[in-house]
């Protein structure tokens, strides 16, 4: 599916964004403060962004924010 927020195409990026729901995701955890969600829901997108970063080559979520510029 070419239309797809999520890539399916093989097991390794099974899950993994794609570049504009990556950027909306990073733009919209940076800009939430205060968060406006509870410490477990703060923790999960934290989490799932780190990843993301990670397996983008980034060394977190902050710093794909500031670096990664794809839309």
């Amino acid at each position: 599916m070419k239309d797809s927020l999520f890539c399916t195409r093989s097991k390794e990026h099974l899950g993994a964004m794609d570049n504009q729901l990556f950027r909306v995701m990073l733009s919209w955890f940076m800009v939430s403060d205060p968060w406006p969600l509870g410490d477990t829901a703060h923790r999960v997108i934290e989490d799932l962004l780190n990843k993301e970063s990670k397996r983008r080559k980034y060394v977190s979520w902050i710093y794909a924010f500031h670096k990664y510029r794809d839309i």
